[in-house]
């Protein structure tokens, strides 16, 4: 778990709480651009799996723009270091979610 936790803070970071410590799930805060849901479709067109951050939100309490990763998922650290850097592709690029209605 550490290993990964370090691969992960070595690709996001300055977007996981300085605070946070390794533990089975992490979850990325998501730059001003991103909502977590159009993000969690993006990264679904990218062919990783992540979940909004507000299904682990108890209450009314807000949730924060972030997404929940789970490190200890992919069967390999190839595997990992796979969903991370197509995950940093998702973060630099301009995806707007197609299916998303603007009023």
């Amino acid at each position: 778990m550490r290993r990964r936790w370090a691969l992960a803070r070595g690709a996001f970071g300055h977007l996981l709480p300085d605070d946070a410590s390794p533990s089975p799930f992490i979850f990325l805060h998501l730059p001003e651009k991103w909502r977590a849901g159009e993000f969690v479709s993006a990264a679904r067109a990218a062919r990783v799996s992540c979940i909004e951050a507000d299904r682990f939100t108890v209450g009314r309490a807000s949730a924060p723009q972030a997404v929940r990763l789970s490190p200890s998922s992919p069967a390999t650290d190839d595997e990992y270091r796979l969903g991370l850097a197509r995950l940093s592709d998702v973060l630099a690029s301009s995806y707007v979610a197609s299916s998303a209605i603007r009023y």
